[in-house]
């Protein structure tokens, strides 16, 4: 019995590259997407409209209901709650940085968590050290008018940690963060 080695060939387990397809290589040129000389010619836009217009149904006078029409719902009028989150955590990690101080988050908190805040940090920043860096951010809604931010930051040591947000949407400040936690 002799024992030999055999080598056989490996079975390609990724899809081609873009050479390999058979398709004209664009490297270098502008690739143009060039309307085909069987395709119908555009139409006119005001004929579109005038087309439209013909197949909506005329709107119904002024306080006549129609029968088994339901009003449609108006949007909300809440903005996401995601933008305002990503900016606040980023000013929140540098107040606890020592990079800002704690009065410039007066517009995005709460007056309890400022006071909060406030008591738990020197009055005024110093140079302070670099701030985390945040990582990812997610928010869920409970209901409308409330939003839980769970945020994950990377320390300059390389540690891992989470802030948890809670903001509350009022008419006329818009989303507040009334209380934070770092863990």
């Amino acid at each position: 019995m002799t024992n030999t080695v055999r080598r056989l060939p490996a079975v390609p387990t990724e899809p081609p590259f873009d050479d390999e397809l058979g398709q004209p290589s664009t490297e270098g040129t502008l690739a143009l997407a060039l309307p085909l000389m069987d395709a119908p010619a555009p139409r006119d836009a005001d004929a579109d409209t005038a087309a439209l217009a013909r197949l909506l149904p005329v709107p119904p006078a002024a306080g006549i209901r129609t029968p088994g029409r339901v009003p449609a719902r108006r949007r909300s009028e809440t903005p996401p709650p995601g933008p305002r989150g990503v900016v606040f955590t980023r000013a929140l990690l540098e107040v606890l940085a020592g990079r800002r101080p704690v009065r410039q988050l007066a517009g995005w908190a709460s007056p309890d968590l400022l006071a909060e805040l406030a008591s738990s940090l020197p009055a005024t920043p110093g140079r302070g050290r670099p701030a985390p860096v945040l990582t990812s951010l997610h928010v869920s809604q409970p209901r409308e008018s409330a939003a839980e931010v769970c945020a994950v930051i990377r320390t300059r040591m390389g540690r891992r940690q989470a802030v948890a947000l809670r903001m509350e949407h009022t008419p006329g400040r818009g989303w507040l963060v009334t209380r934070a936690a770092v863990i």
